[in-house]
């Protein structure tokens, strides 16, 4: 493939003259052929893998990173802020009174269809807390009214 540089020894036969050094036969400048495409390659496998990082910070990402159009992330932000604001009112449950809890629960109602949209493991784990939270809720102000 490479044309060796070969020298003579004492016993008369054309051998790669650093033998010694590289046990494979492959004199230097044929090592320094070789290294040269090798050097090639891996700078154009390196201007690539740059060009693509760089596309991938370019383009709009969601909160966890993951490309996703902006119109989506904008809807997905809205359902997961009202599911944050409507579950964060199960700890001080007791204290609100029944309109508050009324409203609640039809707040409950109005955000499942949006998380039924979702894909099937993020639809199971949010459906489920919703509707513990939505539970709750129902469960303080039956209690609240039958006093």
């Amino acid at each position: 493939m490479f044309p060796h540089r070969l020298r003579k020894q004492k016993h008369t036969s054309l051998v790669c003259h650093v033998k010694a050094t590289f046990p494979l036969h492959v004199c230097r400048h044929c090592y320094t052929q070789i290294r040269g495409v090798t050097m090639s390659k891996l700078k154009l496998f390196v201007v690539v893998l740059v060009a693509a990082i760089s596309l991938l910070f370019l383009a709009p990402a969601g909160k966890q990173g993951t490309l996703i159009p902006v119109g989506t992330a904008y809807a997905q932000d809205d359902w997961k802020t009202e599911f944050e604001a409507i579950c964060s009112k199960t700890q001080d449950s007791a204290a609100l009174s029944p309109d508050e809890l009324n409203n609640l629960v039809d707040r409950c109602n109005k955000l499942r269809p949006h998380i039924e949209k979702l894909d099937e493991t993020q639809r199971k784990v949010y459906l489920k807390r919703l509707q513990m939270c939505r539970d709750l809720f129902v469960f303080v102000l039956e209690s609240k009214e039958k006093k």
